[in-house]
């Protein structure tokens, strides 16, 4: 209530006293409790219902039937679509007829068969369970990300046959509901329909996204070009958006000779800001709009910094979660970056020394300079959540802006055409949207085909973070003093360029090691990092990029729209500060151990691929270690081992291969590159997908097979861990990479128990995420990302 009664008299401050004594006040400030108190409600946590808590809390035993809505524009998926359910029913019972008790809550779900429409009843039998939190080193936490959705869960279908179409509304349920989701729910199905008629599928999940915020049907390779250009803000409904809007909106009240536009603009405003979604980026803008057309029905100046200000109060007390939503942090980081990096807070002059000087300065040398300091002032942000900066954003953004700005207004003008009565023009706006979505195709496929990927980002220590932020802060309050203004200005540069670049790997002898299982789903996929010993730098909360990086499996690519390679394994190592990845490790030719081996090596150069020779060579590895080798950051050389091999040796870590023997004719899985890791005293194992017949040889051969941590072999498949190789192990810690509830049965119950009863600790992937263990002299530390 603090939050929101600030809010309430932040909107009342941009007026004039003169205005005030016109009751002004009173409308004004009720009108802002209404509006905060509705919307700060609506952004609570939602309660999980109690028929879903208690699907939770049964685990397997709650497979029940329940009735839900489409919600949303549907997601395509290798196993089917992604659609978000909005709960009204679950079946009470197994009595004859079904009683339906009526529940609320949204879920996500995945269901088999041809793609479902927006607001269709369907009838689901399933597990719900709670979304997990972060899983991997700089991944989603997708706990967070649901929550700040409404969503309560993840309903999981039991079968193809668990999920079925109903033709109406269950008439046990109540009336179909006539709210404000209600009707953006079906406005949004038309405009998807409309769309999808009139475009070309790639074309028309750009358009979705970037006009109306519906990024359900965008395709994967589209969003991975526009991240590979910097151009993610022009897919995310903000407040850009805003500004297109208002400038088609202009043009059409000057078209219709319609001179007094205050009040209609706050109209389309704020329909636009509802029909997209409400997202956070596009209600900061909305206020700072709100704001502006009040203080100018006021006869008041507001500069931009004081609308910012007060957007980001209103904002708060709208919404208290937005706070920890990047999007909204994003906003406000990037508009903050251009108020301070110019020469005053409205960043609406910035430079105005050179804009002055032509129309070149001000076409070109001020969306550049605006586009440098927003990714200045977003630098932290994107450090510490999405771990990658594309410079190409700034520079082609004179190119990028203007044709979304184009697309924004077609769709919209078209969508609009569409509404009114029938004529040879219906379609005209639809139609210049889908040349201008084409264009910007083109132009992103060129761009990332031709422009080297983003760079990795390490997340930053605290004491880049305070000098950037702090000389950033002090800029306006140095504005006439010129020498120290500009040492600042060199202060703040230099914390940037630590952001990016970090700081150069510790010399001398490495002090410590760290092996992290990742959770790649059912797959395999570790790293080893190296460090050297902890100076000053680190002590002042600086970091310092690894000494050497081992990739040992990079998982799999179940689909299109998920690669272990980058979206896991990348990720991982960019948190890290890796810049180079000095060798890859294949365990063997499976997808869920070498799928994601493109990805990785698009993202981040690769020295070094390293395979069993005894084992056919895939064609992956062949094209990326082939001369001018394409899909990759620079040519790779591969490197063929057999048991025996020294993979690596250095003070501190030394990597050997244990299996297979050079005349190895066994099957693909017992062909496995079972590799030991010596450091600092302490060992790990990495023994691929091995099975009993491998393990029997390797223990004929009376192979040195001790370690205090074991990746267990294929996944804890009943086939493999057998008894005398989980003893020749003597492990204390077993770890099993595998996939919740994977369709092979993966950890056999029997396998578990056998590395119980031999004394290990079993850490399994699916239940305790990612897996790390950190070696250092005489002490080794084991623990799960999301606890043992």
């Amino acid at each position: 209530m603090v939050a929101t009664a600030a809010g309430s008299l932040a909107v009342v401050a941009v007026c004039r006293r003169q205005a005030l004594r016109r009751c002004l006040f009173l409308p004004a400030c009720a009108l802002a409790l209404a509006a905060a108190a509705t919307f700060e409600a609506l952004a609570r946590e939602p309660p999980v219902p109690e028929p879903l808590q208690a699907a939770v809390d049964a685990g397997e035993g709650a497979n029940r039937l329940w009735v839900g809505t489409v919600v949303g524009i549907p997601a395509p998926e290798a196993a089917g679509t992604r659609v978000v359910f909005r709960l009204a029913g679950v079946v009470a019972g197994e009595r004859s007829p079904p009683v339906l008790a009526s529940v609320a809550g949204r879920v996500t779900s995945t269901v088999p068969g041809p793609p479902p429409a927006p607001g269709e009843w369907w009838l689901l039998r399933g597990i719900v369970a709670l979304e997990p939190g972060r899983r991997n080193p700089g991944g989603l936490d997708r706990a967070a990300w649901a929550a700040r959705r409404g969503i309560a869960g993840r309903l999981m279908v039991s079968g193809p046959v668990a999920a079925r179409r109903l033709g109406e509304r269950p008439p046990l349920l109540r009336r179909p509901g006539l709210g404000v989701p209600d009707l953006l729910a079906r406005w949004r199905a038309r405009a998807h329909a409309a769309l999808a008629a009139h475009l070309a599928p790639e074309a028309a999940g750009l358009a979705e996204a970037m006009a109306l915020g519906m990024r359900g049907s965008l395709a994967p390779e589209t969003m991975a070009g526009f991240r590979h250009l910097g151009w993610q803000h022009l897919i995310a409904v903000s407040g850009m958006n805003i500004g297109f809007v208002l400038g088609l909106a202009l043009a059409l009240l000057h078209f219709a000779r319609i001179r007094r536009a205050t009040w209609p603009l706050i109209v389309i405003v704020l329909l636009y800001t509802v029909l997209t979604g409400a997202e956070a980026p596009v209600v900061r803008a909305a206020i700072m709009a709100g704001l502006g057309f009040l203080a100018r029905a006021c006869d008041r100046a507001l500069s931009t910094g004081r609308a910012l200000a007060v957007a980001g109060l209103i904002g708060l007390a709208l919404a208290p979660r937005w706070l920890e939503d990047p999007s909204f942090q994003l906003s406000f980081a990037a508009l903050a970056g251009m108020g301070l990096l110019g020469p005053q807070i409205d960043w609406a002059h910035p430079l105005a020394f050179l804009a002055g000087r032509g129309a070149l300065a001000r076409c070109l040398v001020l969306p550049l300079w605006s586009g440098l300091a927003a990714q200045i002032g977003c630098l932290p942000i994107l450090a510490s959540t999405f771990h990658w900066l594309s410079p190409w954003g700034v520079l082609t953004g004179p190119v990028a802006i203007p044709h979304a700005a184009l697309l924004v207004s077609a769709v919209l003008l078209g969508l609009v055409m569409l509404a009114l009565p029938q004529g040879p023009l219906e379609a005209l706006g639809l139609q210049g949207a889908g040349v201008i979505t084409e264009a910007l195709l083109a132009t992103e496929r060129l761009g990332a085909r031709g422009l080297p990927p983003p760079w990795p980002l390490a997340v930053p220590g605290p004491a880049a973070t305070v000098v950037l932020i702090g000389s950033l802060a002090c800029l306006p309050l140095l504005r006439r003093r010129p020498r120290w203004r500009n040492a600042t200005i060199l202060v703040a540069s230099a914390g940037a360029l630590i952001m990016i670049g970090g700081l150069p790997p510790a010399r001398g002898q490495p002090a410590r090691v760290e092996v992290v299982f990742l959770d790649v789903g059912q797959g395999d996929a570790g790293l080893v990092l190296v460090h050297g010993a902890r100076g000053w730098p680190e002590r002042l909360g600086a970091l310092r990029r690894p000494q050497a990086a081992l990739v040992i499996d990079v998982g799999d690519r179940p689909s299109a729209a998920f690669d272990a390679g980058s979206a896991v394994v990348a990720q991982a190592l960019a948190t890290a500060g890796v810049r180079v990845v000095d060798s890859v490790i294949l365990s063997h030719g499976d997808r869920d151990h070498r799928g994601g081996l493109e990805g990785l090596a698009r993202a981040l150069p690769v020295r070094e691929i390293v395979w069993p020779r005894p084992l056919p060579l895939p064609e992956t590895v062949d094209r990326l270690t082939r001369p001018g080798g394409a899909g990759s950051r620079g040519r790779c050389v591969l490197r063929l081992a057999v048991g025996g091999d020294t993979l690596l040796a250095r003070p501190g870590l030394v990597a050997i291969a244990v299996h297979p023997s050079p005349n190895h004719a066994g099957g693909e899985n017992d062909g496995s590159l079972v590799v030991r890791l010596e450091m600092f005293g302490g060992r790990v194992l990495f023994a691929g997908d091995l099975e009993a017949p491998g393990e029997s040889t390797i223990c004929a051969q009376q192979q040195d097979l001790a370690a205090e941590v074991v990746k267990v072999p294929h996944h804890g498949s009943r086939t493999s861990s057998s008894q005398p190789f989980v003893n020749a192990t003597g492990a204390r810690h077993a770890v099993v990479s595998v996939g919740a509830r994977n369709r092979f049965g993966h950890p056999d119950a029997g396998v578990l128990e056998r590395w119980r009863l031999a004394g290990s600790r079993v850490w399994r992937t699916d239940k305790c995420g990612a897996v790390i263990a950190i070696f250092e002299p005489g002490r080794i530390e084991v623990k799960g990302l999301r606890g043992g």
